[in-house]
């Protein structure tokens, strides 16, 4: 009422009719301002709907009423309509945020990406990379990691390689057999095992691999495995020569002359000679068996039968 009373008060009255005529142009006016208000609004609000909601648009517009004059006739009708439509639209809206919640609530993409099996190339070039800036410790871990899994025999011998250079024997022990437990039919895993007990003084570990290549292939050549593990000390001598007792090693020449050398040195000769020549029917010309040969003999037999077994060495090998 006060809003027709100011309009009413603003416009000057000449005649009846056409202050009636000025007054419902003003009311219409203001009306259509209303709801060009109301219509741009409603553009905001769905410029305002979600990204994820593409559809929305469409079904708000196809659901919005057309906007139209309200005359005196038709008020009550539309009011009805207009609350129909907005407890639609409300509801609507809230099924719309109960889905984005449901959405946030899912678990991350990378957690439903499987692992891989084989080792990662990237991981592998970040490892070398970190080894050639002196990052030693960051290469060995991953390269140590990525070996664990599956046909990763050269990442192994990498990591393997890494780890003699940088940690102590036992650490590179302790990894060799870890990887070594997980690939029991990978033959070579036994020789680095058997070489690093052996420098790592386990004589127990070492015998029980020694043991398991021997049973492999009674000939393996055990060169590698026995280069640079020759103990210093008498009671080291003694635990590997235990470790080795119980070995068959009468058709491993390798093995055989490791014994008869421990043995020399503990002045057991006579059982030294056994082995010594064990080693010579697998290779009778080879010079270090000779001459470990010869020594053995200086304690068993004369000076002169000495002389004779290196006379016909000789004329074999001149």
């Amino acid at each position: 009422m006060m809003f027709f009373g100011s309009l009413s008060r603003s416009q000057p009255l000449y005649n009846e009719q056409s202050s009636l005529r000025a007054l419902l142009q003003v009311v219409i006016d203001r009306l259509c301002q209303r709801y060009k208000l109301a219509l741009s609004l409603a553009v905001c609000l769905c410029l305002a709907v979600p990204a994820h909601a593409s559809h929305a648009d469409t079904e708000l517009a196809a659901k919005t009423p057309p906007v139209a004059v309200i005359t005196s006739d038709n008020r009550a009708n539309n009011n009805a309509t207009s609350s129909t439509s907005i407890s639609t639209t409300v509801h609507k809206n809230s099924q719309m945020t109960d889905s984005v919640t449901n959405i946030d609530g899912l678990a991350p993409a990378s957690l439903w990406q499987p692992e891989l099996n084989e080792p990662s190339l990237y991981a592998l070039l970040d490892a070398e990379f970190a080894a050639d800036r002196d990052d030693k410790q960051r290469a060995m871990t991953i390269y140590k990691q990525q070996s664990f899994k599956e046909d990763a025999t050269a990442v192994f011998e990498r990591a393997l390689t890494l780890s003699l250079r940088n940690e102590r024997v036992e650490d590179s022990l302790a990894f060799a057999k870890s990887w070594q437990d997980q690939n029991p039919d990978h033959v070579p895993a036994w020789f680095y095992v058997a070489h690093l007990a052996l420098r790592a003084h386990d004589y127990i570990l070492a015998g029980e691999t020694l043991n398991r290549i021997l049973r492999y292939d009674p000939r393996a050549d055990l060169s590698e495995i026995l280069i640079g593990i020759y103990p210093n000390n008498d009671d080291d001598k003694r635990e590997l020569l235990a470790a080795l007792q119980p070995l068959d090693s009468e058709q491993n020449a390798s093995l055989s002359v490791l014994k008869a050398g421990l043995l020399y040195q503990f002045n057991e000769p006579e059982i030294a000679i056994v082995h010594i020549n064990r080693a010579l029917e697998r290779q009778p010309d080879y010079v270090p068996f000779i001459t470990l040969k010869a020594d053995i003999l200086r304690k068993i037999v004369t000076s002169e039968t000495v002389v004779n077994y290196i006379s016909q060495a000789r004329l074999r090998n001149p």
